[in-house]
This record gives structure tokens, C-alpha cells and sequence, in this order.
């Protein structure tokens, strides 16, 4: 069930439900023109990096944004995360009066808790550039504190249940519209690089730290993280020293050797 907003944010179309399984994939299965934003009250089947599962209660925003990509470089795609995390982090900073840290690479933490997720996907055409830029973010605003137990509560929580304030979903809403919408628009130029990464580095909580590198490939066909609570040994261990000018990783091992990390996890040690 859903009711179409006639509002347009940023000069973005908005289109706004009552419930979906998930707003990245309805962009991604419906014919959508031009740019435009899909918010869901409740998500049924959100997810997240892995396809993990990604709590989606009445009370926090859950929105994509989809844009044409056919005038973007695949190159200009590679710091997209990064660039998302910095225009969420301004949103919040803007509306909710928080300065969230971001944990590379895409999650950002309030007191340690994890508040937000962003997953930017691509459609690609046929001759291999991309079609169709899809960047779902899912943010835990308003929801109580009793939204977030058992297991959950160790590593997730809501900017209310953490500060005791509610603030209004629209405005958040509007703020985000704006932030992305630079993103996009930098996309296309490539100006303002410094500027994102800038900012990244100075909020990204994992530099200066020991971290787990939760590879992929150690344990093929199974959740790293879920491994990694069995059996943290199995994962290396390195120094995140910096993050360089597409947003990777850089780590330095026992023996001095670096390697720049561009897609999986890492576990702060």
C-alpha cells in the first residue's frame, strides 16, 4: 500500500509508502524515469552489505535514491560509499544536532552503536557503463530503546534511544535529499573529492586502530562476522594507518607491509 507524495526534495521526486520489502529493490525492479527518492515506513525484507537482513521497524528512515548514471565513469564510482557516508553524517549533524562516527566502510556509530547503513548499488547496461545509481540508506531515528534487544542491542540502537530526542522524519528527510544530491552531482563532475575525503578522515573511527580484516575469502559460503565471533583467529590482524583518495583501507601488517582494503570488513580490535 502506498500514497505518492507530490513533493519534490532537492528537486527529486518523492515517492512514499506505507510498507515495501525493500526500497532498493523496487528501484531496482521498477521502470523509474529520471531521479527520484522511494521512502518506506516499514521495510518487510531491508538488507544490507551480503545480503545480511537489516532491521526495519516503524520509526526509522528508510529511503533510496535513484538516479541516471549514464553520464557517470565507473572510475567516479569507486569512492561512492565513502562520499554517502560524509552527505549522512552532515544530515544528521544538521537535523538531529549528533556528529555520528563513521566505521569504515559505510556504517555510522553513535556511543558505539551502530545508527545507520548505506547500500549503493549500480544497474549496468550492456555495454558495461552504468545505467542506473541506487543508494539505499537506512537510518535508526525514532524507534525505542526496547526495539533493539537480545543480541541487537550490543551493536545497534536508535538516535532516540541514545539521546532521548525525537526529530521529525521529513526534515531529516529534506537534509538527506540535499547531501545526496552534491553526492550525485560530484559524481558527475568530480569536484569536491578533497572535501569528502577530508571529512571521512577526520570522522572514521577505525584509523589509529587494531583491526580483524574479516576477508571474504577465508571462509567462503558463510558470514565473516558470524565466523569471526566463533573464531577470531582465523582473521589477520593489521593497523588502520589511512584511508586514501578512493576511499580504501590502508593497513599496515606486523612485518611492515601495507595493503589498501576496497571492499569487506574489518573488526575493531
Amino acid at each position: 500500500m502506498f500514497f505518492r507524495n507530490k513533493k519534490t526534495l532537492s528537486g527529486l521526486k518523492l515517492t512514499e509508502f506505507n510498507e515495501l520489502p525493500s526500497t532498493n529493490e523496487y528501484c531496482k525492479s521498477e521502470a523509474l524515469p529520471g531521479n527520484g527518492i522511494i521512502l518506506a515506513h516499514r521495510q518487510t525484507k531491508g538488507h544490507g552489505r551480503m545480503g545480511r537482513n537489516f532491521v526495519s521497524a516503524e520509526g526509522g528512515l528508510y529511503v533510496s535514491f535513484y538516479f541516471e548514471a549514464k553520464e557517470i565513469s565507473p572510475e567516479a564510482l569507486v569512492p561512492l560509499t565513502g562520499k554517502c557516508a560524509v552527505a549522512v553524517l552532515r544530515a544528521l549533524e544538521k537535523v538531529c544536532k549528533i556528529t555520528p562516527d563513521i566505521k569504515w566502510t559505510n556504517d555510522l556509530l553513535l556511543h558505539g552503536k551502530k545508527i545507520c547503513g548505506i547500500l549503493a548499488e549500480t544497474v549496468w547496461g550492456g555495454d558495461g557503463r552504468p545505467e542506473k545509481l541506487i543508494i539505499g540508506i537506512g537510518i535508526n531515528q525514532n524507534q525505542s530503546p526496547q526495539g533493539f534487544d537480545g543480541e541487537l542491542s550490543a551493536i545497534a540502537s536508535s538516535i532516540y534511544a541514545l539521546t532521548g530526542k525525537k526529530t521529525d522524519k521529513y526534515k531529516l528527510l529534506s537534509a538527506l535529499a540535499n547531501e545526496i544530491s552534491r553526492v550525485y552531482s560530484s559524481l558527475l563532475s568530480r569536484e569536491n573529492e578533497g572535501e569528502y575525503l577530508d571529512l571521512y578522515r577526520k570522522h572514521c573511527t577505525t584509523l589509529g586502530k587494531e583491526v580483524h580484516i574479516l576477508h571474504p575469502s577465508i571462509v567462503p559460503n558463510e558470514d565473516p562476522r558470524v565466523v569471526f565471533a566463533r573464531e577470531p583467529d582465523l582473521f589477520p590482524m593489521a593497523a588502520a594507518v589511512d584511508i586514501d583518495n578512493d576511499f580504501g583501507l590502508i593497513l599496515r601488517h606486523g612485518d611492515g607491509s601495507t595493503e589498501v582494503l576496497r571492499s569487506g570488513e574489518v573488526s575493531i580490535r
